[in-house]
């Protein structure tokens, strides 16, 4: 087995946070530009929010508050 690195973790927590809000905007049907303008979030960044390649926290935090979503945790063994 493999060890899980802090950086690992980090990594696989943004994109699955990423690809539940890319979830989120499709089940809506919305543009990525009317998100990006509605959240006043430039619309780059949500592209790479939802791929998991921004590191932003604070970014995320605003995109759930538009979706009006809260962020849930469960900690997980490895595979």
């Amino acid at each position: 087995m493999t060890e899980i690195t802090k950086s690992h973790v980090k990594t696989e927590f943004f994109k699955d946070l990423g690809f539940a809000l890319w979830l989120e905007r499709r089940s809506r049907r919305q543009k990525l530009i009317k998100t990006a303008q509605n959240t006043k979030l430039p619309q780059g960044l949500i592209e790479r929010m939802e791929r998991g390649s921004c590191g932003d926290l604070y970014k995320f935090f605003r995109l759930c508050a538009y979706y009006q979503k809260k962020i849930k945790i469960t900690l997980v063994d490895e595979a």
